[in-house]
């Protein structure tokens, strides 16, 4: 879901998208055997979210493959591909919540809902064939 030019945290964000959700016991062990920390939900019902803090940090996020979550984020990073202009002001939101002391994954993240949703609208509208 990368971005070019989108000024961001220090961590891979990986999206994974698969047909049976929740990920197994085993799955989750697998994960967990290469460090892996399982966040549950994280607060985002139908993602699976996975942590790694090491010398590089990685994010997994788990979702239903061609489902509404894997579809969003798609369409999300294409506009924001298409819209540099809402790239930059994305990247000023999620910069303003940090400095704000969102920095655990459910503060920010709920302090990122209302902005996310009024992105995912635009890149919608954007998205209809003219």
């Amino acid at each position: 879901t990368a971005v070019p030019g989108l000024h961001s945290k220090p961590i891979i964000d990986i999206l994974i998208g698969v047909d049976i959700l929740p990920p197994s016991m085993e799955q989750i062990l697998g994960l967990g055997s290469i460090f892996y920390e399982s966040m549950g939900e994280g607060g985002v019902p139908g993602r699976y979210y996975f942590r790694k803090r090491q010398a590089l940090a990685f994010n997994v996020a788990i979702v239903h493959l061609n489902g509404v979550l894997w579809n969003n984020n798609l369409l999300i990073r294409d506009y924001l591909r298409a819209h540099f202009d809402a790239a930059l002001r994305y990247a000023k939101f999620k910069s303003s919540l940090i400095s704000a002391g969102h920095r655990d994954l459910l503060t920010y993240s709920s302090g990122k809902k209302a902005f996310m949703d009024e992105l995912l609208n635009a890149a919608k509208a954007w998205a209809l064939p003219q």
